[in-house]
């Protein structure tokens, strides 16, 4: 647990001397950023990730011997060829599994800091719920989601520039890379739809239509992406979806959504989007996934929600609106942090941290 300690510590204090909560502070995001693959790309691959030091260690220990037209990143009938692909020249040049995973993690964070620069208007705050949320540690147990998760931030560019050739030909190099990531394909129309007081209308009445007919919309599903239906459990929905609710019921009492507020907009339908796709997951977690390529952006949203300063119309009377900003923001950063180090302490694939050179 002490690196973990150590990370969130790091972050905390570098914001203290920094003024990590400024947007666009480039120092404070490369210093954090810095911490970040400290603890995730220096990690041992071999030790720390459910699926890391398993499935995908076996996969890449395969890899010598597998021929390069099966890893052909554009043989037709065949999905996620491009990670593949990756990892057998990887293999070819005789680079450590350690190698691999480290590499992916080098172009997450870049990815992540890039985004987090340009977007955010509360870096620190963005930081910790990219904790809180779980995001940090569901990057240790996957690879092919994380390289497609990464390629999306990117795309998320093309999407807000409004420059849609740019925006289709990454959505398409993340579908190589994991095909699942093609679900945020319909993000560019999405993004579109004017939001306000319908919003939460559609939104309830899209939920009691997904509860009346879950059935039949997991079958249709089901035929698309071949999987097994089974119940995962009710954690999915007791947990992650009272939180992506409580996001959106926070938007919604303290800023809502204006024709001008762009951004803002579009990543309160994309959390919209999210709890639909997770209320699958009570039959299998793939759904889970597919929920989290629009659930990233949360880490977003909810220092947009307690942004100091902005030209907003809300629930809240103006006079208590900055109070309420003020504890609500603190009470969302304090259950973050909370959440993601009762999360590790209960892991036993992250817990207890080994960096590589210790394995």
């Amino acid at each position: 647990m002490t690196a973990y300690y150590l990370l969130v510590f790091g972050v905390l204090a570098a914001a203290a001397f920094l003024h990590g909560g400024r947007p666009k502070n480039k120092t404070y995001i490369l210093i954090a950023c810095l911490m970040l693959f400290a603890v995730y790309g220096l990690r041992s691959a071999y030790l720390l990730g459910a699926d890391t030091s398993s499935s995908y260690l076996h996969m890449y220990q395969r890899m010598p011997a597998t021929d390069w037209q099966s890893v052909n990143p554009f043989a037709r009938g065949e999905y996620n060829t491009l990670f593949y692909f990756t990892a057998k020249v990887f293999a070819e040049l005789h680079l450590d599994y350690q190698w691999f995973v480290s590499a992916i993690a080098v172009f997450v964070t870049i990815s992540f800091g890039h985004w987090i620069y340009r977007y955010s208007v509360n870096p620190v705050q963005s930081i910790l719920y990219f904790f809180g949320l779980l995001q940090f540690t569901l990057h240790f147990n996957i690879l092919k989601q994380s390289v497609a998760m990464a390629i999306l931030l990117w795309a998320f560019d093309g999407l807000m520039d409004r420059k849609l050739l740019k925006y289709l030909l990454l959505v398409a190099l993340a579908a190589l890379f994991h095909f699942p990531s093609a679900v945020f394909l319909p993000a560019y129309w999405i993004s579109k739809i004017k939001s306000g007081r319908m919003y939460v209308i559609i939104l309830l009445v899209a939920l009691v239509l997904v509860a009346r007919f879950r059935e039949q919309i997991l079958r249709l599903m089901v035929s698309f992406y071949e999987t097994d239906i089974g119940v995962t459990g009710t954690r999915f929905i007791g947990n992650k979806v009272i939180v992506m609710l409580a996001i959106v019921g926070a938007g919604f009492l303290l800023r809502l959504p204006t024709k001008e507020d762009g951004l803002y907009t579009t990543l309160l339908q994309f959390m919209g989007v999210a709890i639909l796709f997770q209320t699958f997951a009570y039959y299998n977690n793939t759904f889970e996934r597919l929920a989290d390529y629009y659930f990233q952006f949360g880490i977003l949203l909810i220092p947009m929600i307690f942004e100091r300063g902005a030209d907003r119309t809300t629930i809240i009377p103006p006079r208590a609106i900055a109070t309420v900003n003020d504890v609500g923001s603190l009470a969302f950063c304090g259950f973050a942090i909370y959440r993601f180090l009762i999360s590790v302490a209960r892991d036993p694939t992250l817990t207890p941290y080994i960096f590589f050179f210790q394995s």
